[in-house]
């Protein structure tokens, strides 16, 4: 595509791939042949993040405004929408719990949200600093890691209890854990 995109992902299995950007949509293709196999609509803003649940049966995707949305992949149905309260601020990061039962969402207005499958929330907690980046899940789905400008911060994500907090020096915009789950790695502002 010759749009500008500013996500993309694959499922789970690498049978699809999906890309968003400022077109306002989300796209999906043969994650093998690239062939287009459709377009996600219902966005009035760009698209930011893209999400594939670990069962591969949803993709959310998350705007400009404030505003995600959850599809099924395969026939490409809106299942539900959630957006950021009293907020008009991009959503900055999505990350599914392992188990599939979990969304986390990260806005740029400095708040975690955690939504359950069904789009309920669960919870709301405030970040620190003053641009959290990226949101990722423990490998076993216990903690909630948020990067952002002062820190990485864990939170339990059954219950949104601030677990843990780990200060870095530098901006910490790209956040990655071992699928083990003993190492974490983080990069940002400068290097």
């Amino acid at each position: 595509s010759s749009q500008e995109l500013s996500s993309v992902a694959f499922s789970p299995d690498g049978a699809m791939v999906a890309w968003g950007g400022r077109d306002m949509r989300a796209h999906i293709a043969d994650g093998r042949t690239g062939e287009h196999r459709r377009r996600l609509e219902g966005w009035d803003r760009p698209v930011t993040c893209l999400a594939f649940r670990p069962d591969g049966k949803r993709l959310a995707g998350g705007s400009t405004r404030g505003l995600v949305i959850l599809f099924d992949p395969g026939d490409g149905r809106e299942v539900s929408r959630m957006s950021v309260p009293n907020s008009d601020r991009e959503i900055r990061s999505l990350a599914w719990s392992p188990d599939s039962a979990l969304l986390a969402v990260l806005s740029q207005d400095n708040s975690l949200r955690v939504y359950e499958g069904d789009g309920k929330e669960r919870f709301c907690r405030p970040v620190r600093g003053n641009a959290p980046r990226q949101v990722r899940f423990t490998a076993d789905g216990r903690e909630i890691a948020v990067a952002g400008s002062e820190a990485i911060e864990f939170w339990g994500a059954a219950e949104g209890a601030s677990s843990r907090i780990l200060e870095v020096e530098a901006p910490a915009w790209r956040l990655a854990i071992h699928p083990a789950g003993s190492l974490l790695a983080w990069g940002g502002g400068k290097g």
